[in-house]
């Protein structure tokens, strides 16, 4: 999927650049190997360069990327509730 990245450039990633992304929930090593642990998180990947970065909620993605959905390749009738509101229910 294509973002653009609005966090502050690191990783890789640059401020401002858009992207071709993959995103991946993964185990990664936080804080060095004596006294760092291992903890979940959401990878964000380019998939033309080596630039990736993890975050440790979905907030944190959403605070440093803009997703294109209106180009996103979802079923014609998900689009549709998207980009209309229509169709779409409360999540509480």
């Amino acid at each position: 999927m294509k973002a653009k990245f609005v966090g502050k450039s690191s990783m890789g990633f640059v401020t401002g650049k858009i992207y071709n992304i993959r995103s991946k929930i993964q185990m990664v090593r936080s804080g060095g190997l004596i006294f760092g642990e291992n903890i979940m998180c959401i990878c964000i990947y380019d998939n033309n360069s080596n630039a990736w970065c993890p975050y440790e909620s979905l907030e944190a993605v959403m605070n440093n990327w803009v997703f294109d959905i209106k180009n996103y390749k979802y079923s014609d009738d998900v689009t549709r509730d998207i980009l209309t509101g229509k169709g779409l229910k409360p999540l509480y």
